[in-house]
């Protein structure tokens, strides 16, 4: 494979400083962002895009820092690639599944499945809109804990016999798949996702609350979360126009 996205952690990105104010505070320029990521590949660069598109490409091969230019004000998804070298400005954009056109902010909402809840259970998410108390009269998203008894872990909890030896929990995560040691005993931890509706700037509670087959409700919460939207910019499109092996020259469209 000549790309991908495995190897890479710990994205992220700010807007770029133009300056120090005489307050201290810093003030960003429009229409730029800082990406930075971690990567113990060797051997290749690396893509950024922005919103879908190809913003830029790195230049060398221990870099793991960018500027993004984009438009100010405005909602960016921003994913870092690995490439080889001899494609590393070959625009893979339309393969990314990490942004829609249609995606604004999001709040994605995660929590760990535990396996005393029975097939059946839904998982519900609550929010206040972005202002007052949270509302618990009508759920934002509603998820399925379990897609069906394959799944459930523990003994005795999935299709008896079908798992390996002193094992029922066929359709578990795997060794070392999810989050080590934080799972039930015997097995990683696996998360549950409720993602909400696109969200303007501000500040959001969420809750989640899970709920058996007849709809009856724990009124516990299991997750509380406050997220707080600041959009960046999108990115603009970066495509190539132009190369002339001879004489080396690249010339690049930015749209």
């Amino acid at each position: 494979m000549s790309w991908g996205c495995d190897g890479i952690a710990r994205v992220w990105a700010s807007p770029f400083p133009a300056g120090l104010l005489q307050d201290g505070t810093v003030e960003p320029l429009p229409g730029l962002v800082l990406v930075g990521w971690e990567s113990a590949k060797t051997g290749v660069l690396f893509q950024v895009y922005v919103n879908g598109r190809l913003a830029g490409v790195t230049g060398h091969l221990k870099q793991r820092l960018m500027l993004a230019a984009g438009e100010e004000a405005r909602v960016s998804a921003i994913e870092v690639v690995w490439t080889e070298e001899a494609e590393s400005w070959v625009d893979h954009g339309g393969e990314l599944r990490g942004f829609l056109g249609a995606d604004g902010d999001r709040a994605v909402i995660l929590f760990a499945r535990r396996a005393a809840w029975p097939l059946g259970t839904a998982a519900r998410l609550y929010g206040n809109e972005g202002a007052g108390a949270i509302d618990f009269d009508r759920s934002l998203a509603e998820a399925r804990v379990w897609s069906g008894a394959e799944e459930k872990w523990g003994w005795g909890c999935d299709a008896f016999g079908r798992g390996d030896f002193g094992y029922s929990g066929t359709g578990a995560v795997g060794w070392g798949q999810g989050g080590f040691g934080l799972g039930e005993f015997g097995f990683d931890e696996e998360m549950v996702a409720l993602v909400s509706n696109g969200l303007a700037a501000g500040r959001y509670e969420f809750s989640v609350r899970v709920a058996d087959e007849r709809g009856h409700e724990d009124a516990g919460a299991i997750c509380v979360a406050v997220v707080h939207v600041d959009p960046l910019p999108p990115g603009c499109r970066l495509s190539l126009e132009q190369y002339e092996a001879g004489e080396g020259r690249l010339v690049l469209r930015v749209e």
